[in-house]
């Protein structure tokens, strides 16, 4: 089996998996999924409105208020109670705290509207499980400058170094790193892997890039794989007047400060749209004329087909026991009704005519690595094709817009996490990214930016020195910023003081272990979440812009509970940032077992998310005995602050 069939093989395990844990979480569960925020019970649903498209929208709510995690952008399963027995799934558009919003791509069953017991469930997108595939076949069977790229990345074929090339920059406060990423690869023919560490301006060097090669009259598509870094890119390139941009996907996963740069905004304003709304309004205005006469269903036709119900009606003949007056009434139902179907044709033609005119007409579409899949986009060949946050989508997310470009260019960071995947046969081949394959087996074709612009200096360098050679410097504008809150009460003055590195340690507090809930594989502390829940207290009266992270979904969960504020797990946090991080470890047992904290890049993205300041809280006792934790607190025991707790001056 070649590497192609391997990757194609292994899509189909992981969405296997990916349905196979929704649906033994289901059944766990049952209506307490509602409990851990992947469901919502009791609803009834209301239409609001058809939008363009021919998307629908219904709003379920209910008088109780509700918690959970499902978000704008999420597929959502609906049923009458049982999703186990439905296959309706919508994507939600807008939610309360005793309503959500779900968008149809067809009209919605009646049902919805009359049931009492709606349920909710959040589901997986399959569509993005076969746009894989079917880039994985267009990949597969490649003619022209593809197959050149399919060359390269099989490994088959060297890509040619990039030239060097002279440009007068947009940006014009690019540093040296970035300037020379971006002369690069716009210097190249085939590929170029930006390697952007923590805080680096990875997405602003791949703008630059973005604008360079628009100016050089080549239209670009640029990607991510998540909807927030592909907004992010969105924001950065409309500060530019001179560029015509157009973002993909449903309005309901786009930034609300974005969406009049998106495909279906676009649309909806052209003048060309309002032709298209004449003519629905004439077939909805027709419809209602058709809908006075009898309708042909099969208990009153009786068999007939309309060519016979209308050489019937012509000669004013009934048969089969139908009347002659209700064999005109359908025929004349059946005339009116092809008129009908003619104009909504029309309008869907003419619809698609217009949305190929304005992606033609951009200079860059914008999109996440999914909806690059779209039909609209089959017929056109980009020039350039940029993907950011590589390192964070697994290979054959890559290839959905790679497949559709000459060239491609990648902006990563191998050193953090990459792409969860839940199948372990999956795993060997899905959890090495394109982008870290790649820039290792092509390392004169990437370029590694080496300023950051996020974090205090002393929050930086362990990470400088253990995962990127030291080679990382911080801008002089915020190395040695921090947050001091001035308070009497120990440990809370110590743990918020100057010091931007504090490492609370639990060790010597009895009741410092982690708790597994009955069916669970997750881990949470109540030690650790009391002392994150009096941080926070303090952090909100003080207005402190802060985030809590933890390893483990058991513990996100146990303090979403209790604090009103962002938590999240680690690998939900990657690519986000804030001025204080408070960082549960969870883990505090007799043996000394930390699972999967013994990968180094998860430790990596956890400790660079703050910008100013970073509070650990954790067993020194457990964590120690593994080197990566050992030498981070001997770094933090050089540059910050241990606060070892004791029970005789703290009572938790």
């Amino acid at each position: 089996m070649n590497y192609l069939e391997l990757l194609y093989e292994a899509i189909d395990l992981e969405k296997e998996a990916e349905i196979k844990t929704m649906i033994n979480e289901i059944k766990l569960y049952g209506k307490n999924r509602e409990k851990i925020g992947r469901a919502i019970n009791n609803l009834k649903g209301k239409f609001i409105r058809k939008e363009i498209g021919g998307i629908y929208l219904i709003k379920f709510g209910r008088e109780e208020p509700f918690k959970t995690d499902i978000s704008v952008g999420d597929v959502v399963l609906i049923s009458k109670g049982n999703p186990l027995k439905s296959d309706l799934t919508g994507s939600v558009t807008e939610i309360g705290n005793k309503y959500i919003v779900v968008s149809f791509s067809n009209r919605p069953p009646i049902w919805i509207q009359k049931s009492k017991n709606i349920r909710i469930d959040l589901y997986l997108n399959e569509i993005t499980f076969k746009r894989m595939q079917n880039a994985i076949l267009k990949l597969h069977y490649s003619e022209g400058k593809l197959k050149i790229l399919k060359s390269i990345i099989l490994g088959n074929k060297k890509p040619k170094q990039p030239e060097n090339v002279s440009l007068s920059f947009y940006d014009k406060d690019l540093n040296d790193s970035q300037k020379k990423a971006v002369k690069k690869a716009v210097g190249s023919k085939d590929i170029f892997l930006i390697h952007g560490p923590p805080g680096t301006g990875k997405t602003r060097t791949l703008t630059e890039i973005i604008m360079q090669e628009v100016k050089n009259d080549k239209k670009v598509l640029a990607t991510s794989d998540s909807n927030a870094a592909t907004d992010n890119l969105l924001f950065n390139l409309i500060r530019y007047k001179d560029i015509k941009v157009c973002r993909l996907g449903h309005p309901s996963r786009i930034d609300k400060d974005l969406i009049s740069h998106s495909l279906y905004y676009v649309v909806e304003n052209h003048e060309d749209y309002k032709k298209i709304e004449k003519i629905r309004e004439e077939a909805l205005n027709l419809s209602e004329k058709r809908d006075k006469y009898k309708k042909p269903i099969p208990q009153i036709r009786r068999g007939l087909s309309e060519q016979q119900i209308e050489k019937y009606a012509l000669k004013n003949r009934g048969t089969r026991g139908i009347f002659p007056e209700d064999m005109k009434s359908m025929y004349e139902w059946i005339k009116l009704n092809n008129e009908v179907q003619k104009l909504y044709n029309l309008a869907e033609e003419s619809e698609e005519i217009l949305v190929k005119k304005i992606i033609s007409s951009c200079d860059v579409i914008i999109s996440t690595n999914s909806s690059a899949g779209i039909e609209e986009l089959d017929n056109i060949t980009f020039d350039t094709v940029v993907i950011d946050e590589g390192s964070q989508a697994t290979e054959p997310s890559c290839y959905i817009p790679i497949v559709r470009g000459r060239k491609f260019i990648i902006g990563g960071d191998h050193k953090q996490l990459p792409p969860t995947i839940l199948s372990e046969k999956a795993k060997k081949v899905l959890s090495k990214t394109l982008f870290e394959r790649l820039i290792k087996k092509y390392p004169e074709n990437s370029s590694i930016l080496t300023v950051q612009y996020r974090m205090n200096d002393k929050i930086m360098q362990f990470s400088n020195k253990k995962f990127y050679n030291g080679i990382l410097t911080s801008s002089k504008n915020i190395k040695n910023r921090t947050i001091y809150i001035n308070i009497d009460n120990y440990p809370y003055n110590k743990i918020l003081s100057k010091t931007p590195l504090i490492f609370v340690d639990t060790s010597e507090i009895q009741e410092k272990y982690e708790v597994i809930k009955k069916g669970s594989s997750s881990k949470y502390n109540p030690l650790e979440a009391k002392i994150v829940i009096e941080i926070s207290r303090i952090l909100d009266k003080n207005n402190i812009d802060y985030g809590i992270i933890s390893p483990y979904k058991d513990q996100v969960k146990y303090l979403k509970e209790k604090i009103n504020n962002t938590v999240n797990t680690v690998d939900g946090f990657q690519g986000k940032e804030k001025d204080v991080i408070i960082f549960s470890l969870t883990r505090s047992n007799e043996k000394g077992l930390i699972g999967f904290l013994t990968d180094e890049r998860r430790l990596n993205v956890a400790i660079t998310r703050a910008r100013k300041k970073l509070i650990v809280i954790g067993d020194i006792l457990t964590i120690t005995n593994y080197s990566l934790f050992n030498d981070f607190i001997k770094y933090i025991e050089q540059n910050g602050e241990i606060i070892k707790l004791k029970k005789s001056d703290y009572d938790v």
